[in-house]
Order: structure tokens, then C-alpha cells, then sequence
């Protein structure tokens, strides 16, 4: 009986560990997502803010990037098909457009912020960033996720064009 009971136990402390340890990583998971979308929301508030400004503005910014993310990109056209975006992605051709959008793996549509000027940038993915880089492996290691910084570059270049570029830090 007392050995029943101690089984009855551990079980019970084994599924109760489980739950626990799958909310803790939902919630990490959603944190991160957040972190995502708040750092693109900036973002594209940073790229509004440099249309408004006189030709030859610069601003530089980090924005906040991870393997939650398909696609960044801007269009004319939000409803353009993520595969077409993908396509400039791998071939690195430039984009124009008044939208900058986001699409994140888990959401079915792009999230889109419509610009004051047209903005040309090339799109970026989270794998195009190499996800061997060093700086993924460290943040791994930190127990930051899979995110890490992409330092942008907006430089307003003409009087109703910006132009948007990264490297990966």
C-alpha cells in the first residue's frame, strides 16, 4: 500500500512538473512574440518619423528579430502572396512600397503599417540572418531565445523617399 502510494506520488508530481514546465515555455514564447511585435511597432513609428523630416535625415535603430518571423518587408499591396515576398527575400531584390509589414510564422495575416512616404528596402527573414550566426548561438546560451538585434538604418534620400538598410549584430 505505501508503495502504491508513493507511486500515485510521483506520477502526480510528474504531470504536475510537465504542466508546469509547458505553461512557463507558452509563456516565454508569448513574451517573446511580444518583444517581436512591440520592437516593430517602433520601428515603423522611426520610419514615419524620418518621412516627415528634410532629405538626408538618418536614423539608426535596433529592431528586436527571432525565428517567430517570416517575412519583413513593405508593399503597395498587403495582400501580396508571402511566397512572391520570400522569392525577393532569397534573391535579395529591393521592395517599394507605403506599407512595412510583418508576418510572423504563427499568424495567417502579415501585420502592416501604412507609411507617410514610400519606403525601399530588401525584405529579411530569420533564416536569411544564418542561423548559425554567433550571436543567435550566444543568445541561446544567455537564455534569450532565438531573438536578437538587427541594426536598421533609415535614411530619408529623397523628399517623398525613404530608404531602410540592416546588418545583423
Amino acid at each position: 500500500m505505501k508503495c502504491m502510494s508513493i507511486l500515485l506520488s510521483t506520477i502526480f508530481a510528474i504531470i504536475l512538473l510537465a504542466i508546469g514546465a509547458s505553461l512557463i515555455s507558452k509563456i516565454i514564447d508569448y513574451m517573446e512574440t511580444q518583444k517581436i511585435i512591440t520592437s516593430f511597432e517602433n520601428f515603423a513609428d522611426n520610419i514615419n518619423s524620418v518621412c516627415l523630416q528634410e532629405t538626408g535625415n538618418i536614423r539608426s535603430i535596433n529592431f528586436v528579430v527571432g525565428n517567430k518571423i517570416q517575412a519583413v518587408y513593405v508593399t503597395d499591396d498587403k495582400n501580396i502572396a508571402i511566397s512572391n515576398v520570400l522569392k525577393n527575400v532569397e534573391k535579395k531584390n529591393e521592395m517599394i512600397g507605403n506599407n512595412i509589414c510583418l508576418k510572423l510564422l504563427s499568424e495567417k495575416y502579415p501585420r502592416c503599417f501604412q507609411i507617410k512616404c514610400e519606403v525601399r528596402m530588401i525584405p529579411f527573414n530569420y533564416s536569411e540572418s544564418g542561423e548559425s550566426s554567433i550571436w543567435i548561438k550566444v543568445s541561446r546560451l544567455l537564455g534569450k531565445g532565438d531573438s536578437f538585434n538587427l541594426k536598421t538604418r533609415i535614411e530619408k534620400v529623397e523628399d517623398n523617399l525613404v530608404n531602410i538598410s540592416y546588418t545583423y549584430q
